[in-house]
């Protein structure tokens, strides 16, 4: 099953509203939630069997924090691809673009099992508001045992190969800020800022080269947290040992006040690619850079 997970505002005709000046700094989030165009969808599972769920985070800015009562999750694959081995876990946070296939193993007793959302608290924009994101939690879906498997079927304990990159020797520092200026359209508010400039179509930011593996730090210094897109090229994140995780991601969360590093190698194409803040009203307040892959 495909979860396409998306919330909307809107009014008592169906339309959408207008989020106004303070959700658009803090990124907006409707009270209507729906996963895969439904309210609280429900699901079979085989007892003995498995239940492969894929997740899309389509909202413009909400963060999920799923779990499912008395079940783990066991994550299968991430934005790029496969993992090697299935990674067990109670919960799983999703950023907006972000991708996960899970597994659900069906070793419970015959009823229905609801998956949250849990609170989760994604920062807050200082001086012009106070925190954001879910604080109570809420049904997403239900989970319903039916019948049973005419074979009982294991986890997997291998998937594929995953390569990890190896470190190189070019690094590059990315500081995510904020600073009060014009909005687009709206007047004085927050513009969102990498390494101290606001997107511009017309400006190449860095330059790379294909082939090359380069190391890439962000350093978030506002009060709210920043999931990080790089189009094309997918990257793994690195751990505090200095090594990369074997994933393929293309998006990182890069926590309020905090620093996330990845290592990303230009493999697919030489042109003009993009990274931006996947919170798209920050992306579209300027936190957005052009890179140029040069052959």
């Amino acid at each position: 099953h495909i979860l396409v997970l998306q919330d909307f505002e809107l009014d008592r005709l169906g339309r959408p509203v207008d989020p106004g000046m303070s959700a658009l700094m803090a990124g907006r989030e409707g009270s209507l939630v729906t996963v895969s165009g439904q309210l609280r969808p429900t699901y079979a599972i085989e007892q003995d069997g498995l239940l492969r769920l894929r997740l899309l985070n389509a909202s413009a800015s909400r963060f999920y924090r799923l779990a499912l009562d008395d079940h783990p999750l066991h994550i299968i694959a991430t934005d790029g691809g496969s993992l090697a081995a299935p990674q067990k876990v109670e919960e799983l946070l999703l950023a907006p673009g972000e991708r996960r296939d899970v597994l659900i193993q069906g070793a419970r007793a015959g009823a229905s099992y609801r998956l949250m959302n849990l609170p989760y608290n994604r920062g807050s924009a200082g001086m012009m508001g106070g925190a954001f994101g879910a604080r109570t939690p809420f049904e997403m879906a239900t989970v319903v045992y039916e019948g049973r498997a005419s074979v009982p079927a294991d986890l997997p304990e291998t998937l594929e190969d995953v390569e990890r990159l190896p470190a190189g020797p070019l690094r590059r520092t990315f500081v995510l800020s904020e600073a009060m200026g014009m909005m687009r359209g709206r007047g004085m508010g927050l513009r969102f800022l990498i390494n101290g400039r606001e997107f511009d179509h017309a400006r190449v930011d860095d330059r790379v080269r294909l082939g090359d593996v380069e190391d890439w730090e962000y350093v978030n210094t506002t009060d709210m947290d920043h999931p990080m897109h790089v189009h094309t090229n997918a990257f793994q994140r690195v751990g505090a040992d200095g090594q990369a995780e074997p994933a393929w991601l293309d998006g990182v969360v890069v926590p309020a006040r905090g620093r996330a590093r990845i290592r990303i190698r230009f493999t697919d194409f030489a042109g003009t690619a993009v990274q931006h803040c996947h919170i798209l009203d920050h992306e579209d307040q300027g936190m957005m850079s052009t890179v140029k892959i040069e052959p």
